[in-house]
């Protein structure tokens, strides 16, 4: 009997794989159901965040971080910390603590970066999984712009979303929606640049998968998301000269102008483009009541009220409380009337600098910054893998950048789950395969 017990036991996979493939699944399912259900997102973001808990205090392994390492992790302590003190110290009303429950899991969800900091995640799964999420996101895009021209209807829509009609984007903001399938789509184009895909089937599938991930984008009409393309452009071709492929860098710069020359012809791009003229004009001649129009007024109330407190800032929710108190009292007239009414100043860094002054100003500033440098310093590895996790990180954070200078990015569930689990995903791989490389190293010797 007990050596059928031990036979049982033996046939059981180990802890580790089953961890594997359980975060496997997860990561899965999240990167399904951000943008279309969120409130599925939601608990597979809580499910991986026990995964790592789980690990910290059961199966904790000691592990010798880089410098590298402990900078990004720093920052991320800080920047929940920050929020934690204007929370207790500033502001400590119910909208206040909506936002610190978002602003801490940068630090609570630490453990997962130490789970996969020991753990070694196949590339292979990681690009077929983006591949399969960008089709999926970008028919879903597709099948509710058909809904939406021909019936006025928005399909595919939950969690009692009300779509932005005409903007097709899953059950989501069209911000978000736009920037998370941009920068998945150039997740897989830094793929098919860095490893050679042998079979021809699978090589139309991703450039397949690229389109429509690039027409989904497209589909939002997100203006502010546009702006990245060109800066992603710009990173493949840098990394392309800086390689030495200067033939493929060239080509690459001819192919990108053409595109841009092409899209800029689409009837969709045309009209937000002329819109978006059209509302600078208005600016000029004082009207306002534009969404360009409105951004531009909050920039502006933004910096007064950071001037009031420049140290700390108002606490969190302080542009949505000072904004309607000033709407109230009669000061904001002239300006849009979206103001008072908006929640954010649409704007990553004003956002920043109203709610928590130029310290946590900095920290925002540092949530970018500090993990750019970090996987720019690996884009250049002798390792294709490595080059391939530092080049994913780096197009991440340049379109949430750009993205952030007309909308916030760290505000909203959405982005803040997808900019932490996709830091922790390269920065730990990039660095488990470093150490896996030293020690074959050691080996040798």
């Amino acid at each position: 009997m007990s050596f059928l017990v031990m036979h049982l036991i033996m046939r059981l996979p180990s802890l580790s794989t089953t961890a594997k493939h359980l975060f496997y699944w997860l990561l899965a399912v999240y990167l399904i159901s951000a943008l279309i259900i969120p409130s599925v997102s939601d608990i597979v973001a809580g499910c991986l965040l026990l995964l790592g808990w789980t690990y910290v205090l059961c199966f904790f392994e000691r592990t010798n971080l880089t410098k590298m390492e402990w900078a990004v992790i720093l920052i991320f302590v800080l920047y929940s910390v920050n929020s934690l003190m204007s929370f207790l110290f500033v502001d400590s009303q119910r909208l206040a603590q909506y936002r610190l429950e978002d602003d801490v899991k940068f630090a609570f969800l630490l453990p997962l970066f130490m789970y996969l900091r020991n753990t070694q995640i196949s590339e292979k799964y990681l690009i077929r999984l983006f591949v399969f999420v960008v089709i999926f996101l970008g028919i879903t895009s597709l099948v509710q712009a058909y809904g939406m021209y021909n019936y006025r209807e928005a399909w595919f829509v939950f969690d009692g979303y009300t779509a932005h009609m005409y903007r097709p984007a899953g059950s989501v903001n069209p911000m978000r929606y736009a920037a998370i399938t941009l920068i998945l789509s150039a997740f897989i184009f830094a793929y098919l640049m860095l490893f050679k895909v042998d079979k021809y089937f699978l090589k139309m599938l991703f450039l397949v998968s690229v389109l429509l991930g690039i027409g989904a984008c497209l589909l939002t009409q997100t203006r502010g998301v546009w702006l990245a393309v060109p800066m992603v452009l710009l990173f493949f071709i840098f990394y392309l000269f800086r390689t030495g492929n200067k033939k493929v860098g060239g080509g690459v710069l001819l192919s990108g102008i053409l595109v841009i020359a092409f899209l800029s012809q689409l009837d969709v791009v045309e009209k937000r483009v002329e819109r978006a003229v059209k509302s600078i004009e208005l600016y000029e001649d004082g009207n306002s009541q534009t969404s360009i129009g409105t951004r531009l007024d909050m920039y502006v109330v933004a910096f007064q009220l950071f001037k009031e407190k420049p140290l700390f800032g108002h606490g969190l929710n302080g542009f949505k409380v000072k904004t309607s108190e000033m709407k109230e009292s009669g000061e904001l007239e002239g300006y849009s009337r979206e103001l008072g009414v908006r929640k954010t100043a649409h704007n990553e860094f004003f956002q920043a600098a109203v709610e928590k002054g130029v310290v946590g100003l900095i920290l925002t500033m540092g949530l970018f910054l500090i993990p750019l440098y970090v996987f720019y310093l690996n884009v250049s590895s002798p390792d294709r893998v490595i080059r391939w996790f530092a080049s994913c990180g780096v197009l991440m954070l340049v379109v949430l950048f750009v993205a952030g200078q007309s909308g916030t990015i760290m505000n909203h569930k959405t982005f803040t789950h997808f900019y932490i689990f996709m830091v922790f995903l390269f920065l730990s791989q990039i660095y488990y395969r470093k150490d896996a490389m030293l020690d074959g190293i050691k080996e040798n010797k």
